[in-house]
């Protein structure tokens, strides 16, 4: 099994390697993750407070905690992470992958600090997914369809949305 740190990649590490996991001929393909963490710790993560760090730490910590060793996560931005999952078979499944991410993170974060406070901040994330059927669909397709999908997420009570894109290679 791989270790968590070659789990975590940069965000175009990630997109070339969904790239290459949708060039296989496999009747499971990829699932693309867009989360919006929408932290109360927005305005500390924005200033690059060390504490916002430790939030993102604990945030990556329970991520890597549901992958695969196959699967990979990456922070595309303070209150961004996009995670691909690999080998999805159906997008039933897809859905469940996305509501146990949302689940996990939803529990507030509670971190002691070294001055016996604690460090507390919650998520409300939105999450929007994509996945596909078809060969023809580029990770960057993949990419705009989870986008797309976190839009239509935001406005919906559950935060949640996986969209399968492109045409059935099998219909």
């Amino acid at each position: 099994m791989e270790t968590q740190h070659n789990q975590r990649l940069t965000p175009n590490e990630l997109l070339a390697h969904g790239q290459q996991l949708l060039s296989r001929k496999v009747a499971s393909q990829p699932l693309l993750l867009t989360i919006g963490l929408n932290r109360s710790d927005q305005l500390q993560a924005l200033a690059r407070d060390p504490h916002a760090n430790l939030v993102l730490g604990e945030i990556i910590k329970r991520i890597s905690k549901r992958l695969r060793a196959e699967d990979r996560v990456a922070t595309a931005a303070f209150d961004e992470i996009w995670i691909l999952i690999a080998n999805v078979p159906n997008e039933a499944v897809a859905t469940t992958i996305a509501t146990a991410f949302r689940e996990a993170l939803y529990v507030p974060i509670h971190i002691p600090l070294q001055n016996a406070q604690t460090l507390t901040a919650q998520l409300q994330p939105v999450i929007g997914g994509a996945w596909s059927r078809s060969s023809t669909v580029s990770i960057g397709g993949l990419l705009q369809g989870a986008w797309d999908a976190r839009q239509l997420a935001a406005e919906r009570e559950e935060r949640l949305l996986v969209q399968c894109i492109g045409a059935d290679d099998n219909a």
